[in-house]
């Protein structure tokens, strides 16, 4: 059966940088304006990704009976932005699993803009992790064994063969998982298969970008312009603007969220509604400990900008906690599940609700 077009434009363009590349070996020099000027190449098109969804990655990792060694290798893929070489490449040793996150260190060697860059994990995929470096026993462990008793210089994905050999067996291990799962789709005229590796990682951007900007989130993939001002951040910053994401990237477990990460997800949609946009709220620091008192202060001097600015009159009361009714009524409606808001002292506090686990 003839590929479709595409896929011969892609080889066409492999076969003409290889005949290159091996008449530079034999020091046979090609000028490159005369190349373009007689030889005519199919114009190269773009192929438009399906985003995925958190439905489609829970049906591929359950239904496609993944074994534990897949299992821990797409999870990192999704929760750290990682590419699959970087993954393929990670040592023993350059894995904290103690860290909260659990963070990786990508060498530079082994990075596309050769900068070595540390990335965040999840806490299921610290676990999935955890899982392939030892004989996983589910009964409790001595209180002094090693996390990750693994010599430091094995690969955390212990594929058999070179980095090429190792991402073949991977890529088709996983196709193998996709097909069980019933997700081995391929896009429409192409050969390219909808469900990927590289899709882990344009959805970690996409979810990155929504919650914690663009720039952050293309740092954190390793995009080596934004590395140059995201890394001036310290490592406990990032890991913040991390720990933001995690409800994005986490696809079985609960995540749990303490009071301080609630709050700091309440302030910044505030703050968003008052026309705040990221950078200046970035610039803020911790937004948990911001009080009502603090966001109107943040609101009336942003001036002009802000929409329509929250401003003491007769419904702001110590019953409100200083602020008018209908602002601490917007604030309401943004509370999570399991939260409720409690005006105590003038003040405003968060609390678990009494319902909640």
């Amino acid at each position: 059966m003839a590929r479709p077009a595409r896929d011969q434009t892609q080889d066409t363009d492999r076969y003409v940088h290889a005949a290159k590349k091996f008449l530079l070996f034999l020091d046979v020099r090609i000028d490159p304006q005369r190349f373009r000027e007689r030889v005519e190449q199919p114009r190269i098109l773009k192929i438009e990704d399906e985003p995925l969804s958190m439905e489609t990655l829970r049906k591929v990792l359950t239904l496609g009976r993944p074994n534990r060694k897949m299992l821990a290798l797409v999870l990192p893929l999704l929760s750290s932005g990682m590419r699959l070489a970087e993954a393929l490449k990670l040592r023993v040793s350059d894995l904290d699993l103690d860290s909260r996150p659990a963070v990786a260190t990508v060498r530079a060697e082994n990075t596309k803009n050769g900068r070595l860059r540390v990335v965040f994990m999840t806490n299921e995929t610290r676990d999935a992790i955890r899982r392939i470096l030892w004989d996983w026993d589910p009964a409790p462990r001595a209180p002094k064994a090693k996390v990750v008793p693994a010599p430091n210089d094995r690969y955390v994905f212990a594929f058999d063969g070179d980095i090429w050999g190792r991402e073949k067996t991977a890529i088709r291990t996983f196709r193998r998982v996709c097909e069980r799962a019933g997700c081995n789709r391929l896009i429409e005229g192409h050969r390219t298969h909808v469900v990927h590796f590289h899709l882990f990682r344009k959805y970690f951007l996409t979810k990155g970008s929504d919650v914690i900007g663009e720039h952050a989130a293309h740092a954190l993939c390793g995009h080596g312009f934004y590395m140059d001002t995201y890394y001036k951040k310290s490592v406990e910053e990032r890991a913040a603007d991390y720990r933001r994401l995690v409800p994005h990237l986490t696809v079985f477990a609960k995540v749990e969220t303490g009071q301080a990460e609630v709050l700091s997800a309440m302030n910044r949609r505030f703050l968003q509604v008052f026309s705040f946009t990221d950078e200046e709220i970035g610039g803020l620091g911790d937004l948990s400990g911001l009080s009502p008192a603090d966001l109107q202060r943040l609101i009336v001097t942003k001036g002009s900008k802000a929409r329509s600015p929250p401003t003491a009159g007769k419904e702001a009361t110590p019953a409100t906690g200083g602020m008018p009714k209908a602002d601490l009524g917007r604030i309401r409606e943004m509370v999570p599940d399991g939260w409720e808001l409690h005006v105590k002292d003038g003040e405003v506090v968060m609390k678990r609700s009494a319902s909640s686990p």
